[in-house]
């Protein structure tokens, strides 16, 4: 496809896209007006359907539930490609070459103080971590925030007190993890179409207002996407470190 060909195609399918785009735009309740349907209709899912209280979270798990998995998917595409481009090649090895500060397994000379910190911090965002995710049916928050703050326990972890520790974790258990998280959304999403309803209708009927398993399937949904965003994110740690232990044999052959 030569260069004029390619232009017209991207012309003719922006136009009626931009005039789509701005329609949607133009059609918006003005700034500050009290006017809003959606917002109307979502509270009152929220609270009469689902019994929770997080609106953000009845959004984003029930009523729009498709487009998370959507975004799910582009997490878990992004981990496969970074997985292809950062693979172990023919020309690369270990290196062996590494400055003093990381040879005794950290990255800096870290005296005392800073590891009594850390060690008690790290427990704090675990335990950070976990409350943001489970109770995303009370208060913000859920398993996306919460695997994100899990994952970045491990990397602080990592940089106090041994880089090494990625090459003893199989990464094939975090590819399983992140797997069996993204086949969790789907089955509770097809669960509907068992009942013969449509793709992401709750099917379980929800529980008392204001405890963390109201909202019928929504925790569930929410825990299968804290496991696979943490699974994912420590995928992508494990990958960006070994790939800094790594050179090519060109370079340390000069």
């Amino acid at each position: 496809m030569n260069p004029q060909v390619r232009l017209l195609l991207f012309v003719t399918c922006i136009i009626p896209f931009a005039a789509f785009m701005m329609w949607g735009v133009f059609c918006m309740p003005r700034f500050g007006s009290s006017q809003h349907p959606y917002g109307d209709i979502a509270s009152k899912i929220t609270i009469s359907n689902l019994s929770i209280n997080n609106a953000v979270t009845a959004v984003t798990f029930d009523i729009r539930g498709f487009d998370t998995l959507g975004e799910e998917f582009i997490l878990f595409t992004a981990v496969v490609g970074i997985l292809l481009l950062l693979r172990l090649q023919k020309e690369e090895h270990e290196n062996a070459s590494l400055p003093p500060s990381r040879q005794n397994g950290r990255w800096f000379h870290a005296n005392y103080s800073i590891l009594y910190i850390g060690k008690r911090l790290l427990i704090l965002i675990v335990l950070y971590g976990f409350y943001i995710a489970l109770h995303t049916t009370v208060s913000p928050g859920g398993g996306f925030q919460g695997g994100v703050i899990l994952s970045s326990a491990f990397l602080i972890y990592m940089f106090l007190y041994d880089f090494h520790a990625f090459e003893r974790i199989p990464i094939w258990l975090f590819d399983l993890l992140e797997g069996a998280g993204m086949a969790g959304y789907l089955i509770c999403g097809s669960l509907g179409w068992f009942t013969g309803r449509g793709f992401m209708h709750n099917v379980i009927p929800p529980t008392a207002k204001g405890t963390l398993l109201s909202g019928g399937l929504i925790p569930v949904i929410n825990f299968s996407v804290l496991v696979a965003v943490f699974a994912g994110f420590i995928v992508l740690l494990i990958e960006f470190a070994l790939q800094g232990l790594l050179s090519s044999r060109s370079k340390g052959a000069q």
